[in-house]
């Protein structure tokens, strides 16, 4: 997540926050078994990011 996304936007937007339960989407990440200990700290790294959201 880049902490910039969002500052070039028109001014005239307003951010609603969907507070709906069953408005969540689910991600997976599919990769080689072989590359897992490269891409784990990319992966916690977005778990983190996500979890600040959400």
């Amino acid at each position: 997540m880049d902490d910039n996304w969002g500052l070039n936007l028109p001014g005239n937007r307003v951010n609603i926050p969907i507070k709906d339960e069953s408005a969540h989407q689910k991600f997976y990440a599919v990769f080689l078994k072989q590359n897992k200990n490269r891409l784990m700290p990319l992966i916690s790294s977005l778990q983190d990011q996500w979890a600040k959201v959400d």
